[in-house]
């Protein structure tokens, strides 16, 4: 206890001395601030107005939520603003990007990568990370500079933690990531730890997709009778050298796509505790004026190792997921969390034909209408193996936004991502009318969290 509350003093010390806050200027003015309360009805006249002023092209951009490192024209992590990024993200409207620890040096860098990217022309971006204060996934733990918040897991919190001291934490994070320049975090989680269910999964399945992925491996050379003991040896010495490199590739493979970390960003496998703690968190982040994305609906504990690479289902009845699952997710939105992050799971009780991120029946009728949510949805990233094993690229972004998400994070292609859904719209597929009615949700949420300040006349 007495760590915790020398922690927190130590923090606002710091956030106090960083002195590296980031706005739009511009010219660009918002009547009152991200913490004063605008009228609901001046937000959505002035959503409205920008809606009407923006071409289709600028509409449809803003459908995106892009890692900035997918943006990178070597493959190297971005860390600087160049001409051609510049270009590149004003030519496609983008509506969002995230950074993670690659994208980070120092905190004078990011203070002005950030501040390069609030500044770029248009709608300002949602300028994300992934901070859930402590474990792998915080910015913190891997930049010496910014280690402030890196020191509790989600996990440890929710077993250590009072309501006071989560919404506290909440309230720590955010500001030292508003002093960094960000104005939303891909935080926290609303998972309900759960022992994995893996008799289920085949590991030969895994292997596969795996191998799919880098390619066939290297073929055993025959080894002739005639040969002599000396060339048959080197034969087998090169293909033992060929068979490692390939072995190496695969376990990358594995590496970047299998989730190991799952239960450190859960805070408890009771309902009520996840609830607790998911509602203080973002009610202390949004307090010091950051906007939050909760993650990741429906729950995906149970299949969390393996639903990045293979089709994963949950068959909880709907009672029980109303119970328990949908309740964490509802906690959220009583604090008022601004996005919500719906994952690749399916529900086959309630849709098996397709994962949560594509179903009409989970993202329209259930989160929308049953649970009430009016903020931003969006896709778990679409450029997974187990999204693109089993859909084209054109075809998950439209399913998805057939479905009802408001932003595809990361599809395969932002390019061509772009002109699928240009092309669905020309072709009625998709309606101008539910492009407009996605943008104005978008706009409505950037300008009541104060990430776009739009000037009034």
């Amino acid at each position: 206890m007495k760590r915790i509350i020398s922690i927190f003093l130590v923090l606002c010390l710091c956030i106090m001395s960083c002195g590296c806050s980031i706005q739009k200027k511009k010219g660009e003015t918002v009547s009152e601030s991200a913490e004063g309360s605008q009228d609901e009805e001046d937000i959505l006249k002035q959503a409205g107005k920008i809606l009407k002023q923006m071409s289709m092209d600028e509409k449809i951009g803003q459908l995106f939520l892009i890692d900035l490192n997918e943006l990178s024209e070597d493959g190297t992590p971005i860390t600087k603003m160049t001409e051609k990024l510049k270009e590149k993200m004003e030519t496609y409207h983008i509506g969002g990007v995230i950074l993670d620890s690659s994208n980070i040096e120092s905190v004078e860098q990011i203070c002005q990568l950030t501040k390069e990217l609030a500044s770029l022309e248009g709608v300002t971006l949602y300028i994300g990370t992934e901070e859930e204060g402590g474990g792998s996934r915080s910015i913190a733990v891997h930049n010496k500079e910014i280690d402030g918040t890196g020191y509790i897991s989600p996990s440890d919190m929710g077993g250590n933690m009072s309501e006071d001291q989560l919404e506290d934490t909440g309230k720590v994070i955010a500001r030292e990531l508003k002093e960094l320049g960000f104005n939303f975090n891909l935080a926290p989680c609303a998972d309900i730890w759960k022992v994995e269910d893996v008799n289920r999964i085949s590991m030969a399945e895994i292997r596969n997709v795996a191998m799919q992925a880098v390619g066939d491996p290297p073929k055993e050379p025959k080894i002739k009778k005639k040969m002599s003991k000396k060339k048959a040896r080197k034969r087998k010495q090169k293909y033992e050298k060929k068979l490692a490199a390939y072995e190496k590739k695969v376990q990358a493979y594995l590496d970047e796509y299998l989730v190991k970390d799952a239960k450190q960003s859960c805070f408890s496998d009771v309902e009520e505790v996840v609830g607790m703690a998911a509602e203080a968190m973002v009610t202390g982040m949004k307090e010091e004026g950051l906007a939050t994305a909760v993650k990741t609906f429906p729950g995906l504990a149970p299949v969390a190792r393996y639903h990045k690479m293979i089709p994963c289902e949950i068959d909880t009845g709907l009672s029980q997921l109303r119970r328990e699952n949908f309740s964490t997710f509802s906690a959220t939105m009583d604090a008022d969390t601004n996005m919500m992050m719906v994952g690749h799971v399916i529900l086959s009780k309630i849709d098996k034909s397709v994962p949560a991120s594509f179903s009409r029946t989970i993202m329209s009728d259930l989160i929308r209408k049953e649970l009430g949510f009016e903020g931003v949805l969006f896709t778990e990233a679409l450029n997974l193996p187990v999204i693109t094993n089993q859909y084209t690229p054109e075809e998950a972004e439209i399913k998805a936004l057939i479905a009802g998400a408001d932003m595809l994070y990361n599809p395969v292609d932002l390019e061509e991502a772009i002109f699928h859904v240009s092309r669905a719209v020309m072709s009625g597929d998709i309606s101008e009318k539910q492009i407009d009615q996605v943008v104005l949700r978008i706009l409505q949420d950037k300008i009541q969290q104060g990430i776009y300040q739009y000037k009034t006349n």
